[in-house]
């Protein structure tokens, strides 16, 4: 009698082990495919509508803050070296560092950049459709 129930304790145990540990790999690919999605999403950079000479001088105003983001914008936008969806990825991304210093101005500007991008690129629609959130 002692052997059975000793048998059946150590059949439940293994049988926990297994379905703990198909859980846990489920939950690991699951995390495994958002972040393959985001890195996918990742900078914009693949989407048209920048020239290509002008992405070291995105990166660097990226770097340097809002100030240098705005300042970037205002230089190119409204020229054919910038239009969208790739200005709207900026401008968006100018929204997301203004939001903590000038909430009103961030969520303008992101209010502008959705009225304009209706209809577009997916990437821009997922990106615009996560964020509307953080905006309202």
């Amino acid at each position: 009698m002692k052997v059975l129930i000793s048998l059946s304790i150590l059949v439940a145990v293994l049988f926990s082990g297994c379905r703990l540990w198909e859980f846990y790999d489920q939950k690991s690919s699951e995390r495994e495919a958002a972040a393959e999605v985001q890195r996918r999403r990742g900078d914009g950079s693949r989407l048209f509508g920048m020239d290509p000479l002008l992405e070291t001088q995105y990166r660097d105003a990226m770097q340097g803050g809002v100030l240098s983001l705005r300042s970037f914008l205002e230089r190119y936008r409204g020229t054919i070296y910038l239009s969208d969806p790739r200005l709207a990825w900026i401008e968006i991304d100018c929204a997301l560092l203004l939001r903590y210093k000038d909430p009103l101005e961030a969520k303008r500007l992101f209010q502008q950049v959705k009225s304009r991008s209706k209809t577009g690129d997916a990437t821009l629609q997922a990106r615009i459709k996560d964020l509307e959130k953080s905006f309202e």
